[in-house]
């Protein structure tokens, strides 16, 4: 069995690649340029998915990060973000302790009551 991709961009005479390493390699060719016209430039902007409601704006975390900072003047403030929320950490030498753990930035700073 010889199995073959459809080409849309190329003329009929080249309708098929003779393999699928072949078709794959050209869809690898031309995926950059195709990924850097999804991407938004703005950063504040989420990268669209199929099938999902627009994301909301995400606030400027910056304030927030500046008071953790401030409180803790002189300790490097990490803070990660994943499926599950928001993490703070204080990096005191060393040693790494969590802060705070919450949905959002705001709410794990909330938490630390600063």
């Amino acid at each position: 069995m010889r199995l073959a991709a459809r080409s849309a961009e190329i003329g009929a005479e080249f309708a098929f690649w003779p393999s699928v390493e072949l078709a794959v390699a050209r869809c690898v060719e031309y995926l950059d340029s195709h990924l850097l016209a999804t991407v938004p430039r703005e950063p504040d902007r989420p990268v669209p998915a199929p099938q999902t409601a627009p994301s909301p704006p995400l606030p400027d975390p910056t304030a927030l990060l500046r008071r953790v900072g401030r409180h803790y003047a002189g300790h490097p403030v990490v803070a990660s973000f994943d499926r599950t929320g928001c993490r703070l950490w204080l990096t005191e030498g060393a040693v790494v302790r969590p802060l705070a753990h919450a949905p959002t930035l705001n709410a794990a700073v909330s938490t630390l009551r600063l």
